[in-house]
């Protein structure tokens, strides 16, 4: 559990006055109990004998200390907490803020073992003080093996269109401080509520309105979810990274801001909702995962269509005219993999077999980027046109969002200068663009080239591929000038005369993220001639990283 550093910020504390012990004992009272409350004592006094909770820390006066700003940014520096926050002597803080959980399925069914283990794992949260709304079904009286008072039983209504517009029914009667939801199947953990809480009472402003965390059992490609709140907005609209209603936990007045629930997008209501959260709020990304995903369902045709046609609207109502192409790109290819391991899931109905043909086809022909995967579009292939192949579907969906692409701007640039390359420019930027690791921008920096360089490079359709020419400088500069361009995390440089094994970008990435204190990530070389022979070969242990 997340550590809280509270710091009074009365230098030094006054215990004899009445108001200032009940602000500390408001903070001590607290239902999160991992904290630690930090107190300046007045000079040469001992801590108080009646103040015997091992979570304060008493702080001894510096002379050094040149009033309360001082001491403030001293208790900083001697805080331990994963969050900071304050108590001024006066305030009061409240026990804890009330939650409002709500059951998105509509009406709940208890039947189902999945969803009663969904909800219990709600009521089984060390963080108390909640509600937990679900739908009765029609007609149906609250069952009498769920007696605890914190469940607050809905009665289904005729004007109710569906799951969305219950939803939105469901905020309007929430009495929560924040709103969480519950998917069946889904789990959480006992600490959820209370990390994230705590994560939003120690921002430092009400603007930050989201607590969100990783998700345990999740497929789609590992992300640093505590370096994205720049561009968060960004990242959901590339996929929906939070995946689930039960994920996040949200200011219920940023869901009243923006008006809940869009009731025309039943399938893809919560992405959308997240979309236009972020637009206008902030966000803290916890570090551990605190929910478990529930296994995939697998969508009917109707279903699938459904999504197919949300998700395009999705993307034309938030993606820009001012989005650089390459991001425009992975938006729509994401969607399009996507949609392939949505759909890869048994049992698969002909008009769905069909369609998933047909998005492969496209994704082929569109998707330059996962050209190196031929065998996995060949094995989905094979699997769509022979219906009795039914061993490999859960794998094949698992293997499509692998391929998905997460980062707003691309992971690494790769920057090749050129001056009169064409005898060898086409291999070199061939060897690239075949990298196992896909997520790069390629950017050719022709140096006042006088031969047939520019035709050369500009003749791969490749979204990833960026030619830029300028007067000859030589190599130096043209190099300086591509990391000047450059919006990679990571450069990585190769001359026009030069070929890289296809795994060259993936095993220096890994690399590099295995060790982040690492700066670089090398190995050795082979030598070929003009006409990419052979001409020397190092050892293999001389070839690998």
């Amino acid at each position: 559990m997340s550590l809280v550093s509270v710091i009074c910020s009365q230098y030094p504390v006054n215990l004899a006055d009445p108001k200032t012990r009940s602000s500390l004992e408001s903070v001590l009272n607290s239902r999160y109990e991992n904290l630690e409350l930090m107190v300046w004592l007045p000079q040469s006094q001992s801590p108080p004998s009646d103040w015997e909770d091992a979570r304060v820390r008493w702080l001894v006066p510096q002379d050094s200390l040149s009033g309360s700003a001082a001491a403030l940014n001293e208790a900083l520096r001697q805080s331990q907490g994963d969050f900071i926050a304050w108590i001024e002597p006066g305030d009061i803080w409240s026990p804890d803020k009330f939650v409002s959980v709500i059951c998105s399925q509509y009406p709940v069914n208890l039947t189902d073992p999945k969803t009663r283990s969904s909800l219990e794992s709600v009521l089984n949260s060390r963080y108390e003080n909640l509600e937990l709304i679900a739908w009765l079904p029609q007609s149906q009286s609250p069952p009498p093996d769920w007696d605890d008072t914190r469940v607050r039983w809905l009665v289904p209504q005729d004007s109710l269109s569906g799951a969305a517009a219950a939803l939105n029914e469901a905020l309007r009667q929430s009495q929560g401080d924040f709103i969480a939801w519950i998917e069946p199947g889904d789990i959480w953990s006992p600490d959820k509520l209370s990390q994230q809480v705590a994560a939003l009472e120690s921002a430092a402003t009400s603007e930050t309105a989201i607590a969100y965390s990783p998700i345990a059992g999740s497929k789609i490609p590992p992300h640093s979810l505590l370096h994205l709140n720049s561009s968060l907005h960004d990242h959901l609209r590339l996929h929906n990274i939070w995946e689930t209603l039960s994920n996040p936990l949200v200011r219920s007045e940023a869901i009243t801001a923006i008006g809940g629930f869009d009731e025309s997008l039943p399938l893809l209501g919560g992405w959308d909702l997240w979309l236009r959260l972020t637009q206008q709020t902030m966000a803290i990304a916890l570090p551990t995962p605190l929910v478990t995903l529930k296994p995939v369902n697998p969508l009917s045709w109707e279903e699938s269509s459904e999504w197919e046609a949300g998700s395009q609207r999705l993307l034309e109502r938030f993606l820009r005219e001012d989005d650089r192409p390459d991001f425009q790109y992975k938006a729509r290819h994401n969607l399009q993999k996507y949609q392939l391991a949505q759909g890869l899931q048994t049992p698969i109905s002909p008009e769905l077999r069909a369609a998933l043909q047909l998005r492969l086809h496209h994704l082929w022909d569109e998707d330059l980027s996962c050209r190196h995967q031929g065998q996995l579009f060949l094995d989905t292939y094979q699997y769509l046109i022979h219906p009795d192949r039914t061993s490999e579907t859960n794998s094949l969906g698992d293997r499509w969002l692998q391929q998905l692409q997460l980062t707003p701007h691309p992971i690494i640039s790769v920057i090749i200068p050129v001056f009169n390359g064409e005898a060898t420019l086409g291999e070199t930027i061939d060897s690239v663009l075949n990298q196992t690791f896909s997520d790069f921008e390629l950017l050719i920096i022709d140096d006042g080239s006088s031969d047939h360089t520019p035709e050369i490079s500009q003749s791969f359709r490749d979204y990833r591929l960026h030619y830029q020419r300028y007067e000859n400088a030589g190599p130096a500069t043209s190099r300086n000038r591509g990391a000047a361009i450059a919006r990679g995390h990571y450069l990585s440089f190769i001359d026009a005369d030069d070929r890289w094994t296809p795994d060259k970008l993936e095993q220096q990435w890994q690399a590099l993220e295995t060790y982040p204190d690492a700066a670089v990530a090398y190995s050795w070389t082979n030598y070929i001639d003009e006409a990419g022979d052979l001409i020397r070969n190092l050892p293999r242990c001389c070839r690998r990283l």
